[in-house]
C-alpha cells in the first residue's frame, strides 16, 4: 500500500521493522533509491548486515551513487564488518578518499596481500603515508617492509628508505632510491657503505646508476683506499671521456672566438686605412678653382 501511494520511506521502514512478514529483497532494492530521507540509506545497510549479509553488496551497488563512501567505511570499521564491503570499497576507490583508502590498506595488511597493497598506495595516495610506513617498517614479511621503504621514498624520506633496504639487503632498491634522490651526499654515503662492507659489485652498480651524483675524486678515493680500483675503472673511463669531450669543445670554441677577434682587428685596421685615404683626397686644394685669388690682388680679373 505504501509503495502504491508513493510513500517509499514508510515502505522501507515497514520492511525493516517487520522483516519476517514484509521484507522482500527485490522490492526493497527497487524502491530504496526513491526514499527522501537519506538516513534510510545507511539504516538499510545496517539492516542488511544484520539480516541479509549475503545480499549486502547488492544494496551497496544499488545505493552507490547516493552514498557518502567515507561514512560507509567509518560505520563498517566501527561495527566490524569491513571485510564484507571490501568489493564495494574497491569499486569506489578511484574517488581517492582517505577513509576508503585506509580501510582497504588495512584489509590488505590483514590478508597479507602485499601486491594489492602496493597497487593501492601507488594509485590512490590520499592517506597518511608516513603513518603507514612506520607501521610496516617492522612487519615480519619482507614485501611489506619493502612497501614501507616505497612510502618513505614517495615522501622524499630517502635516508629512511635506504636504511630499510640496507637492513634487508635489498641493495638494488637502495641504489635506485639513491639515484632518484639526486642527492650527492646520499649517493656517496651509499657507495661508502658498499666498500666498507666489501660489496664490490654493488659499488660498481651504484657508480653506474648514480653517475651524475658522485664526484669522481670521491669515487677514486674510495676505490684506491679499499683496493678495488678495477671495479671503478668503467666509471673512471666514462668520466675521462666526458671531461675530454668538454675540453675539446671549449678548446674549439676558444679557437673560433680568437679567429673572430683576429678577423675583427684586421677589419678595423683596413677601415682605418680607407678612412685615411678618403680624408687625404678631400684636403683643401692650394690652387685652381676655389684656390683663392692670385697674388697681386684682383688686378686683371675683370
Amino acid at each position: 500500500m505504501y509503495i502504491h501511494n508513493d510513500e517509499f520511506d514508510q515502505a522501507i521502514r515497514l520492511m525493516m521493522d517487520h522483516s519476517v512478514e514484509s521484507f522482500d529483497h527485490l522490492i526493497f532494492i527497487e524502491n530504496v533509491t526513491k526514499v527522501m530521507n537519506q538516513d534510510l540509506f545507511y539504516k538499510s545497510i545496517a539492516f542488511y548486515v544484520q539480516e541479509v549479509p549475503s545480499k549486502l553488496l547488492d544494496i551497496l551497488h544499488t545505493l552507490q551513487a547516493k552514498l557518502d563512501h567515507e561514512k560507509v567505511a567509518r560505520d563498517a570499521k566501527q561495527w566490524g564488518y569491513l571485510p564484507l564491503i571490501k568489493k564495494y570499497l574497491e569499486n569506489v576507490q578511484d574517488v581517492n578518499l582517505k577513509t576508503v583508502n585506509e580501510s582497504l590498506n588495512n584489509l590488505y595488511i590483514e590478508e597479507e596481500d602485499f601486491a594489492k597493497l602496493r597497487e593501492s598506495i601507488t594509485s590512490h595516495t590520499a592517506f597518511d603515508q608516513l603513518v603507514l610506513a612506520e607501521k610496516l617498517k617492522n612487519h615480519e614479511l619482507l614485501e611489506f617492509r619493502r612497501i614501507s621503504s616505497v612510502l618513505y621514498q614517495m615522501n622524499k624520506q630517502y635516508v629512511y628508505a635506504i636504511d630499510l633496504c640496507k637492513g634487508d639487503k635489498l641493495y638494488k632498491d637502495a641504489i635506485t632510491i639513491a639515484g632518484q634522490s639526486k642527492d650527492v651526499k646520499i649517493c656517496e654515503d651509499l657507495i661508502l657503505f658498499f666498500v666498507q662492507n666489501n660489496l664490490k659489485e654493488c659499488f660498481a652498480a651504484a657508480l653506474y646508476s648514480c653517475y651524475e651524483f658522485i664526484r669522481p675524486d670521491v669515487a677514486l678515493e674510495f676505490a684506491w683506499k679499499y683496493k678495488i680500483l678495477d671495479m671503478s675503472m668503467p666509471y673512471l673511463v666514462q668520466v675521462l671521456r666526458e671531461y675530454t669531450k668538454k675540453v675539446d669543445y671549449l678548446t674549439k670554441k676558444n679557437q673560433e672566438l680568437e679567429a673572430r677577434q683576429g678577423s675583427g682587428q684586421e677589419d678595423v685596421q683596413q677601415q682605418q686605412f680607407y678612412e685615411q685615404q678618403y680624408s687625404d683626397s678631400y684636403q683643401q686644394p692650394t690652387g685652381g678653382f676655389g684656390g683663392g685669388f692670385p697674388q697681386g690682388g684682383n688686378q686683371g680679373f675683370f
